[in-house]
């Protein structure tokens, strides 16, 4: 059979969806991400609830836990004398990994998380990866089997005390 060819009336149309068609892609964006901010603040709504409803150090962390995607561990940890530059150890105050019980001491030289500028969050999505390999924290992450670890120091007065940490056991990006 032959080739259509368009009328004039056709390519009218064409050129007319055409130039509309950014305005729908632009307007489908934003209702997406504007879904995607009421499916976050349902999110954290739920969470700040069961916040509010724990009657324990472990529910909070369960509660903050959902945040996140499964498998995760979330873990609060404290220097040594609540003091970084002096400690020898980091003692698990609280984690959601059974297999750091609260009071389990970490010594430096196998947990270390001290790269954390103040105030600022350290992301290591894949503590595989090339350039984490001589990163003391990405070292101590994969000491535990952790393949993606995010982490914030947590402090008083300007002196850091302890670090709040999430940790995956297989590679995300946070």
């Amino acid at each position: 059979s032959a080739p259509h060819i368009f009328s004039e009336d056709e390519c009218y149309i064409f050129e007319r969806l055409l130039q509309t068609l950014p305005a729908v892609i632009a307007t489908r964006r934003v209702y997406l991400s504007e879904q995607e901010a009421r499916t976050e603040n349902e999110l954290l709504y739920t969470v700040g609830k069961d916040i509010n409803r724990a009657k324990t150090d472990r529910d909070v962390m369960e509660a903050i836990r959902q945040c996140f995607p499964e498998p995760l561990y979330v873990a609060i940890f404290m220097w040594e004398n609540y003091d970084q530059n002096k400690a020898t150890y980091t003692e698990t105050v609280i984690s959601t990994d059974p297999g750091l019980p609260p009071g389990t001491r970490l010594p430096r030289d196998i947990f270390d998380l001290t790269n954390a500028t103040l105030g600022k969050m350290q992301v290591i999505n894949d503590v595989h990866a090339p350039e984490w390999s001589e990163d003391l924290a990405a070292a101590s992450a994969r000491r535990f089997e952790i393949a993606s670890v995010a982490f914030t120091n947590l402090t008083e007065n300007q002196r850091v005390v302890g670090v709040f940490a999430v940790g995956c056991k297989i590679q995300r990006n946070f």
